[in-house]
């Protein structure tokens, strides 16, 4: 007998969809839905982010552009070693996002992703060692002081960073260069990516309260501000590389009811907490101003902010969930009165819907079918001999077409 292709969709992410001709073939093509543009343009405008920052650190150094490296006279610079760091992993992350390159570049890829990364390690090594290990004294010409602190120097909190993005962009680099799929690569070089966009955002936050991290310690060198706003980009360029990794960020980015409430929710309350924040630091140099006031004031302005964001959110869902209600009915008319043989069944080959043509042609009601798994239905013997191997190999991602 010939059978004509099935194809399957499995509930949830990834997704695929099922449909049939006239027998019991199982055919699958995968529609797996992810949201490889929108990281594609993440990667691309974080990597050009860091790149423009550190050529403007580099520019602060030359007369009348000083507010570039460091945008307030009383903050310290970029160092240019932080510049060329910069610009060494924001090309390299770059490069990966815009094409597939040859194993010789993408060996170059991963030696400039490591010579950052080494960089930064023996910058921090030499903080704490009290020597020059980075030889940064013998490539960068001194630059002067601002107060105690030296001048074009990079700080080993900025070297620690650069040492993990370093590592990061290796691993990606790495993941491209063996050619097949390594999901657990992706995660760590997200992961990690996560942890300098954490890092530059708690300097960025520590500049934003007007208590800069590490400032008034001696010869200690603090992580610049515009450092900070090259690693807030650098961060984001490597987990959009990664494919928005760690999975809190494919969360968000997806196209699901809670990711589009996360996406609401998230910010508002970040936002919440810092105002909260900012207020209670700044209160204390306003004079005449109640610390009360201020902090009922701020609760009364975030409270209305929240409520009319709840209010403008729940209605945006409430539509989105009756136009969803909508097209469900109208797509269930359609694959009620097709002749087609249409099933829905999940990984683990459970029918989790089936439509009339479907039921009749195997004289099952849907009460015996659904919730049951394809082996139950079909049998053990016939499932195992001519269902298991090709579903199995199709929800992997292959396209398969088989008669009987």
């Amino acid at each position: 007998m010939k059978h004509e292709p099935h194809h399957l969709r499995e509930a949830g992410e990834p997704k695929f969809q099922l449909s049939k001709g006239n027998g019991r073939g199982l055919a699958v093509f995968d529609r797996r839905q992810g949201q490889g543009a929108f990281f594609r343009q993440v990667s691309v405008f974080g990597a050009a982010g860091a790149i423009a920052i550190a050529i403007g650190g580099l520019l602060g150094y030359l007369p009348g552009l000083q507010f570039l490296g460091r945008i307030h006279p009383g903050f310290i610079p970029m160092a240019p070693s932080t510049a060329v760091a910069f610009i060494l992993l924001g090309g390299t992350l770059l490069g990966l996002t815009l094409r597939d390159w040859s194993q010789l570049v993408l060996v170059l890829f991963g030696a400039l992703a490591a010579l950052a990364a080494l960089f930064g390690a023996l910058e921090v090594a030499g903080h704490f060692s009290g020597s020059d290990l980075s030889i940064e004294d013998a490539l960068v010409p001194d630059a002067g002081y601002l107060g105690a602190i030296p001048i074009s120097r990079m700080p080993p909190s900025t070297g620690a960073a650069f040492f993990i993005a370093g590592i990061a962009t290796l691993v990606l680099v790495v993941q491209r260069a063996i050619h097949s799929p390594r999901p657990h690569l992706e995660r760590w070089a997200g992961c990690l990516g996560g942890v300098v966009l954490a890092t530059s955002i708690v300097f960025c936050l520590a500049y934003l309260y007007g208590s800069p991290l590490l400032y008034g310690r001696g010869a200690t060198v603090p992580m610049a501000l515009t450092t900070a706003f090259g690693f807030l980009m650098l961060g984001a360029a490597t987990i959009g590389a990664s494919g928005g990794n760690p999975r809190l960020v494919r969360l968000a980015a997806g196209s699901s009811t809670s990711s589009y409430l996360l996406r609401i929710f998230l910010p508002l309350t970040t936002l919440s907490t810092l105002l909260g924040g900012f207020a209670a630091l700044r209160v204390d140099t306003v004079s005449g101003v109640s610390s009360v006031l201020v902090a009922a004031a701020t609760a009364v302005l975030v409270a209305s902010i929240t409520g009319l964001i709840t209010v403008w959110s729940a209605r945006h869902v409430a539509c989105a969930i009756d136009q969803a209600e909508e097209k469900l009915h109208r797509y269930e008319h359609i694959v009620s009165s097709t002749t087609d043989m249409l099933a829905l069944l999940d990984k683990n080959f459970i029918y989790l819907a089936a439509n009339a043509a479907y039921l009749q042609a195997f004289a099952k009601t849907a009460d015996e079918m659904i919730g049951k798994t394809a082996a139950q239905v079909f049998g053990e013997e016939f499932f195992d001999k001519a269902i298991r191997s090709r579903a199995e190999r199709c929800l992997a991602g292959e396209h398969i077409r088989y008669q009987d």
